[in-house]
């Protein structure tokens, strides 16, 4: 069987096949185009435009002075026919085939291109080697460029000097001689326009002032437009506030006083400031105070990975009413700690005088035929009902009179001025701090009996130390509280 490519065919093909050209066969011209489409078609076949060197345009010069068409210039030299044409109508025009520059805006160019050769860049009269383009210039140049203008320098060779163009020195030239000396290393800084006043700025602050429950949000809000919307947030209140000297700190709880308290105070302060710190090593210090099996956890902060939820570390657990508390009551002196007793219930008078009878007086005689013998030993107690009550200030009263030992007068609403205060908060932390935690009230007197004896006496000694500080302090406060 004879295979059918091996006779030719007249079957025409479809235009675009990849196939071989059929023998004896007229090509299909395809389907019908447009002059626009056959113009664009036919100049992809010639070279792309580009421009002419001088060898070129002396080639077309001679073959149009000898007469030869364009269409046959065009294919010896594979250029396209308008840019013979138009280089035809330059000749005509100009009498010359020289290239003239336009008179618009040049061309850009890199330095590189600019100065291609040593030789060429220095022949430039002009020429500023690898110029930094830097948005400002820094205080140093400043000073340099206001140096060369009081020596008389030119602005071209102080940019030499800072490597910086002439135009940029020649701008901060008339900035010189236009500014204050004060004004001309820095300039103002543009942002947003400011959207208060300074009377503004002043009520925010009188509001604030006046009020301590007032705060940025509320102050905020009463900047308002003409439709009665706020104009100013939270933070612009706070940066206005801060402008003036002020700033946040956290609320304290201290003692109320009246007017009264304050001039007692004061004159308590000025008598007692005159005291030597050696005084203050005869005086025994008491107080009571509570301390809870579950103290009020201090709510601070802990490092959790990202995660939705409570994180188990993050949680600080509490009981009810603490799960219990105890009172007790302690005495101490520069030398060193007393005695701590265990108060059973309510304090009232009548266990109050039990604890003067069989703790204050021993540590009194104690103290005073050990230490500091030529002293006459004070006894130092706030103005508690249970402290002030009869029968305990009339066995004070007696024991004054037999033994010598006195109590010290105080004034009422004072405990930043007895520093036994700051021994509860101390003895409160390491409490807290340690790993076993008290699961009663039992197990709680016996961590705070341990923690009572390992308190060194050298604490105890700048605390006795800290009094005429404190006394300065609260002069300074016309009387009213401290920060002790």
């Amino acid at each position: 069987m004879t295979s059918k490519k091996a006779f030719p065919t007249n079957r025409r093909r479809r235009h675009g096949s990849t196939s071989p050209p059929l023998v004896n066969v007229e090509p299909n011209p395809g389907p019908h185009q447009s002059k626009a489409t056959r113009r664009s078609i036919a100049s992809d076949h010639q070279p792309p435009h580009h421009n002419l060197t001088i060898q070129e345009k002396t080639k077309i010069q001679e073959l149009v002075a000898q007469g030869v068409p364009t269409a046959e210039i065009s294919r010896r030299l594979h250029m396209q026919k308008e840019t013979i044409t138009r280089w035809k109508l330059r000749a005509a025009k100009t009498g010359s085939i020289e290239t003239h520059k336009s008179p618009g805006r040049p061309p850009k160019r890199s330095l590189q291109k600019q100065a291609n050769t040593p030789s060429e860049q220095q022949s430039h009269p002009h020429h500023h080697p690898k110029l930094k383009r830097r948005k400002q210039m820094s205080d140093v140049e400043k000073g340099k460029v206001i140096m060369g203008i009081e020596l008389g320098l030119s602005t071209r060779e102080l940019g030499k000097q800072v490597n910086r163009s002439h135009t940029t020195i020649e701008k901060w030239k008339k900035r010189v001689e236009t500014k204050e000396p004060s004004e001309q290393m820095t300039r103002a800084h543009r942002g947003a326009k400011r959207k208060t006043t300074k009377r503004d700025d002043r009520h925010f602050k009188l509001a604030v002032v006046r009020d301590k429950d007032v705060f940025a949000p509320q102050a905020a809000m009463e900047a308002t437009d003409n439709e009665g919307q706020p104009v100013l947030a939270p933070r612009n209140v706070q940066t206005r506030l801060r402008e003036q000297g002020l700033i946040t700190k956290k609320k304290v709880k201290k003692p109320a006083m009246t007017t009264d308290h304050k001039k007692a105070r004061l004159v308590w302060a000025k008598e007692k400031i005159q005291w030597e710190k050696k005084r203050w090593d005869g005086v025994l210090w008491s107080d009571e105070s509570p301390f809870t099996v579950w103290p009020s956890p201090r709510c601070g902060k802990v490092w959790v990975h990202k995660r939705k939820g409570l994180d188990p570390r993050q949680i600080e657990g509490t009981k009810k009413h603490g799960g219990g508390h105890i009172t007790v009551w302690g005495c101490f002196s520069a030398s060193g700690v007393g005695t701590l007793k265990r108060v059973e219930g309510t304090l009232k008078a009548k266990g109050y005088h039990s604890i003067l009878v069989k703790e204050v007086l021993p540590e009194l005689r104690n103290r005073s035929q050990n230490e500091h013998p030529e002293l006459v030993w004070l006894f130092q107690q706030d103005n508690a009902s249970v402290h002030t009550a009869h029968e305990c200030m009339d066995y004070m009263r007696r024991k004054e009179d037999e033994e010598g030992f006195k109590v010290l007068d105080w004034p009422s609403q004072s405990p930043d001025l007895n520093p036994i205060e700051n021994l509860w908060s101390t003895l409160k932390l390491h409490l807290s701090k340690r790993k076993v935690k008290p699961k009663n009230k039992d197990e709680l007197w016996t961590q705070l009996q341990e923690e009572w004896a390992n308190l060194k006496d050298d604490m105890l000694k700048r605390l006795v130390e800290s009094m005429p500080q404190r006394c300065k302090d609260v002069i300074a406060a016309h009387g009213g509280p401290t920060r002790h």
